[in-house]
């Protein structure tokens, strides 16, 4: 299977900010932080307003900074062989992802899943850095479902034979 397609500053804004929202760590900092509008006020003073109220304000507050650094981080640095034409092929023995930049051959036991999220596909190479597919680069709902498909039958594949070796 081969597909190409264009990655745009929103498509990795999206997928950096739905990585972030899902990760279990930021979400512990997140809630954490949040969780200290419970914390007792000294000299036993109350606020007026419930101390729920003042840690979901946080939390909310606490992702309002979080996509803004996320955005000034994506339009500071220089990405421009990330915002770019890929071409995406999946092999019998890797996933070879191709820009006018690079050509990279990733193989199956190397990769570290295949995820679907609302506006694209991501393929994750590593533990942060991931094949960003957007959906309106499939021409249906059955060929993004065939991509993954196909990439996590070849990910147990390779699990598989991994295992299997001495």
């Amino acid at each position: 299977m081969r597909i190409e397609y264009d990655v745009t500053y929103a498509d990795m804004l999206t997928f950096s900010l739905i990585h972030q929202f899902c990760s279990p760590v930021i979400q512990v900092l997140h809630l954490s932080i949040s969780a200290l509008a419970f914390w007792p006020e000294p000299d036993g003073a109350s606020i007026p307003v419930p101390s729920w109220f003042l840690a979901l304000v946080f939390y909310v507050g606490l992702w309002v900074i979080q996509f803004a650094i996320t955005a000034i981080s994506l339009i500071s640095s220089k990405n421009r062989a990330i915002l770019t034409t890929h071409v995406l092929e999946v092999q019998s023995d890797a996933l070879v992802e191709e820009t006018k930049f690079n050509k990279s051959y990733f193989y199956w036991h190397g990769i570290v899943r295949a995820i679907s999220r609302p506006g694209f596909v991501a393929i994750y190479i590593a533990q942060h850095y991931a094949c960003v597919i957007p959906n309106r680069f499939f021409s249906s709902q059955a060929e993004r479902a065939s991509l993954l498909s196909l990439v996590n039958e070849k990910l147990q594949t390779a699990s598989a034979a991994g295992r299997a070796q001495p």
